[in-house]
């Protein structure tokens, strides 16, 4: 661990810089430093138990949401901690859960930035939502007696080959694993050498996922002025050189196709500071751009929506009639291919789904998620389920079929977190909600 730390000093000494100088780093970096502000300060007469979950950013902190929110309408006494690293994922959990739970910067890994921390939130508990395995902060909260659990854990293919000959004495450090799949759990094995305390609960994702009413849903439509006779492809979480393949997909179906019907293309872009970039990349191909943010409305089938905000994506797969989810033309690995199935809607991604392959896999057999190779591919596979109302419908239904049979993780973590803070199963099961 005095090798980690020298490493990591002097990784924090070379980044200096551009911690300073770039506002997307700078983001809480007092925060990450160890200076707290005095409301996050446990009472010495406090005995409330305080629980502190870290969520990177947004997909994590959607990950755990259905849990901390769960947690807090069943035990309203509990003082719920929510850290992130990035500042989209500060801004989201502050936005959704902020009026009761308290919403700060995770800091960087060295014990000078992590130990007043600890000291003054005095948790009972701290749980690591998916992949976050911080060395210096496991070992801090083991020699403080601290209990941890990984939650919602998952390792990728590319994680397991990179990390493994690093992380598997760490893994150790955890109270419990709490992990998606059977696939999951098989691979944090192999990382070990002893056996780990692994609870295989699910993917706790699918259980925040939940249809807008309705009306909610006829208003998007109203404010973007989408019709009844249109096509609309949903482009969500989107990535450099995914807009372009996007947007050539579409120029063939306007004029090699012959299409009974509008395509309305909506794009979300995966990170906001690329808003202005697709904004760009939309006229490049002699479309223009809309844009959420101005309130604009689609007019004539040239134009193309664009998403410029966070937190709504989920929203808009319901006007959709197919989706496209990002991050899977281009070497990411894949982001929430799932979501789309709440509204019953065939999925659409690139092949490259290293990071979601089992639900991938899965959610394929099942008939609802389409793989493409490239533009032509998409073309193709949009005119085939445009074309085909019996297909897209067998397709959707099967997806939500899939996620209905899928759902269940929130309350079995619950049950984990409640049982190693001693508050009993039976007394949950007692003031259990209704879904």
């Amino acid at each position: 661990m005095l090798f980690y730390y020298f490493i990591v000093s002097l990784i924090l000494l070379l980044i200096s810089p551009y911690l300073i100088i770039s506002n997307k780093a700078r983001a809480g970096i007092w925060q990450k430093l160890g200076f707290i502000p005095s409301k996050f300060y446990a009472s010495n007469n406090s005995k409330n138990i305080r629980l502190w979950f870290h969520a990177v950013s947004v997909g994590e902190f959607n990950a755990i949401y259905p849990v901390i929110t769960k947690l807090h309408d069943l035990y309203p006494e509990l003082e719920i901690f929510i850290s992130t690293t990035t500042k989209t994922g500060n801004k989201i959990a502050k936005d959704s859960v902020g009026n009761w739970a308290h919403i700060f910067y995770f800091p960087l890994d060295l014990p000078i930035f992590i130990k007043p921390w600890l000291n003054k939130i005095k948790p009972s508990l701290i749980g690591i939502v998916e992949t976050e395995i911080w060395p210096g902060f496991l070992s801090i909260c083991q020699k403080e007696n601290i209990p941890t659990m990984l939650i919602n854990g998952r390792l990728s293919p590319k994680s397991y080959s990179s990390f493994s000959f690093f992380i598997g004495n760490i893994l150790h450090k955890f109270q419990k694993l709490l992990l998606q799949s059977e696939l999951d759990a098989h691979r944090f094995m192999n990382l070990s050498k002893n056996k780990l305390p692994i609870i295989v609960t699910g993917n706790i994702k699918f259980d925040g996922m939940k249809a807008i009413t309705n009306e909610a849903k006829e208003a998007i439509k109203r404010d973007i002025n989408i019709s009844e006779n249109d096509l609309v492809l949903v482009a969500g979480s989107t990535h450099e050189g995914e807009e372009s393949a996007i947007l050539s997909a579409i120029n063939l179906l306007q004029t090699k196709f012959n299409l009974p019907f509008n395509i309305r293309l909506i794009i979300a872009p995966r990170h906001p500071e690329r808003f202005n970039r697709v904004c760009q990349i939309i006229e490049s191909y002699n479309f223009t751009a809309k844009r959420y943010s101005q309130k604009d409305k689609f007019a004539d089938s040239k134009d193309i929506y664009v998403l410029d905000t966070i937190g709504k994506l989920s929203q808009f797969y319901s006007v959709a009639s197919l989706a496209f989810v990002g991050g899977t033309l281009i070497k990411i690995g894949g982001h929430s291919i799932v979501e789309p199935c709440v509204y019953g809607i065939p999925v659409i991604t690139g092949k490259y789904l290293y990071k979601t392959k089992s639900v991938a896999d899965s959610l394929i057999n099942a008939g609802t998620l389409f793989m493409v190779s490239d533009a032509n591919d998409l073309a193709m596979t949009i005119n085939k389920l445009a074309n085909s109302a019996t297909e897209r419908e067998l397709a959707g239904k099967a997806g939500k079929v899939w996620l209905a049979n899928n759902q269940g993780a929130t309350d079995k973590t619950i049950e984990v977190i409640l049982d190693s803070i001693k508050i009993s199963k039976h007394n949950f099961k007692n003031r259990e909600l209704v879904s």
